[in-house]
């Protein structure tokens, strides 16, 4: 692969090629000449990068560009916790209430072993975590933009008992934001984790746990 060349790489390689030219050139020693020197002299160096960038920073910080992107930085960072994430992609509102199952089971790609080498779990095994744990807390998913989805999450949730029995989730919006409005806290499916998990295309949604497998229930009469 073909490298870029430095600027002390390139006038070594400059000088050697011209070295070589004089003596592939030069018949005898007699046709040499001493024609002395013009101009300046100047050594062949290069800058350190790590130099160029400590200089450019100092100057930077002298004249005040350097705190004035902190500022910039800093508003931006607010502005983004404040307005929230981005929204999950492909998500819409639900259109008729329906219920589907989705079972959590996973099957285990390689056998488990303890420190002595004794089979713990075969590969193979489908293991459902409900077996072993059971989802206490429903889970709603709403458009934290939809003043009808926040109601009726907010109602439901104080139904239940509060945030330890159902857990609000956005989708799009705010969870600053209306957790000052409603002092209720709201939290968001950073990246799309939950949704993609469970399938989930419409909300509002509730998630929650039904013997051994997940019941979603889309919502579409609030």
């Amino acid at each position: 692969m073909a490298r870029a060349l430095t600027g002390y790489a390139t006038c070594t390689l400059l000088v050697s090629a011209f070295a070589v030219s004089v003596l592939w050139t030069a018949p005898t020693r007699a046709a040499v000449e001493q024609l002395g020197t013009f101009g300046n002299v100047y050594p062949i160096t290069e800058k350190d990068a790590i130099a160029a960038i400590k200089d450019k920073l100092k100057g930077m910080e002298e004249s005040g560009q350097m705190n004035a992107l902190r500022k910039e930085w800093q508003a931006k960072a607010l502005a983004r916790i404040e307005n929230g994430p981005d929204p999950v992609p492909g998500i819409r509102r639900s259109t008729k209430d329906r219920v589907r199952v989705f079972d959590p089971s996973i099957e285990v790609k390689e056998t488990i072993r303890d420190d002595q080498g004794r089979v713990i779990v075969p590969m193979g095994t489908r293991i459902n975590p409900l077996d072993y744990m059971a989802l206490s807390r429903e889970y709603l998913l709403i458009d934290g933009t939809d003043p009808k989805q926040v109601k009726w999450a907010l109602g439901y949730a104080a139904q239940k008992g509060g945030d330890l029995k159902a857990r609000i989730i956005l989708v799009n919006g705010s969870p600053m934001k209306l957790g000052r409005e409603h002092n209720v806290q709201f939290f968001f499916d950073q990246d799309g984790r939950i949704v993609r998990r469970f399938a989930i295309e419409a909300v509002p949604s509730i998630l929650r746990g039904r013997d051994d497998h997940i019941e979603i229930v889309e919502v579409a009469s609030l």
